[in-house]
């Protein structure tokens, strides 16, 4: 399913990261989900279901765990 924010021509603030899912799972090997969540400034519950795959973050709501765990992300090119 494809959401209008999800394409190339959605501004800067509101663009999906594509990555979410793994990055999250990266950053739960040493975190908590309560401690993910208040570094992107949601809730638990908008964590697990960036775990799950049932939704993606906006890229700003990822810049610290980008800082932080970004370097481990291995992307599909």
């Amino acid at each position: 399913m494809t959401h209008l924010n999800d394409t190339p021509d959605a501004s800067p603030s509101r663009k999906k990261y594509k990555y979410t899912q793994q990055l999250v799972k990266i950053a739960l090997d040493e975190l908590t989900q309560d401690e993910v969540a208040k570094l992107c400034r949601v809730s638990q519950s908008i964590v697990s279901g960036w775990l799950h795959g049932r939704s993606r973050a906006y890229d700003h709501q990822l810049t610290e765990l980008r800082k932080r765990f970004g370097h481990r992300l291995h992307r599909a090119t």
